[in-house]
């Protein structure tokens, strides 16, 4: 198959967006203002954090508020920038102000000495919203789950129409054999199809 018509190519996978399971937007953000935007949206691998927090941050826009991404890349994993070494502190903004609420991708990935940095740099900014695998970090704003009706339900939408495909789909051993991580779910779907 082609990968332009392969159901789980990356553009289509860009068009499923968080599904608040035990909550709605209105809550999560009732809840998120009642923290004075300051949380962390805690989960393991595959769950929705990243685009939990891509969410969050249209919301803020349409608040009036200029969302800032910053996303920590895996320190185990080699990250260059040219022949200079990027150091984790340089990954936040200097310059966050009232009107700024910095969202940091994975900040389990910081040192203590970053997370301090950012905290400090975070401090003028209306608001800072993380994705963590762990609590501890700030209060928890939700915890992300995910479930084999959720992947069923992410799989039925992109499979729309063609009920003979979706058939072939064994959601509950996919989600089992994936432990919950539906990103690596739905990668394996996207190299089954590749084979066609």
């Amino acid at each position: 198959m082609k990968a332009r018509d392969n159901p789980f190519r990356s553009e289509r996978l860009l068009e499923i967006r968080f599904r608040p399971q035990e909550s709605d937007w209105a809550g999560l953000l009732k809840r998120l203002d009642a923290l004075g935007r300051r949380a962390a949206i805690v989960g393991p691998k595959g769950t929705g954090k990243s685009t939990l927090l891509e969410d969050l941050a249209q919301r803020f826009v349409q608040r009036g508020l200029r969302p800032r991404i910053v996303r920590v890349p895996d320190p185990r994993e080699r990250f260059d920038s040219g022949s200079r070494r990027v150091r984790l502190a340089d990954l936040v903004p200097r310059d966050l102000g009232p009107g700024d609420v910095l969202l940091v991708d994975s900040a389990e990935n910081l040192n203590w000495l970053a997370w301090r940095s950012a905290l400090t740099r975070a401090r003028p900014a209306a608001g800072m919203v993380i994705t963590a695998h762990r609590p501890g970090r700030l209060p928890t704003l939700i915890e992300t789950r995910t479930s084999p009706q959720l992947l069923r339900e992410i799989v039925d939408q992109l499979l729309a129409g063609s009920p003979a495909l979706r058939e072939k789909v064994d959601v509950d051993s996919l989600f089992a054999e994936h432990r919950g991580n539906l990103h690596e779910a739905l990668r394996e779907l996207y190299l089954r199809w590749a084979e066609q």
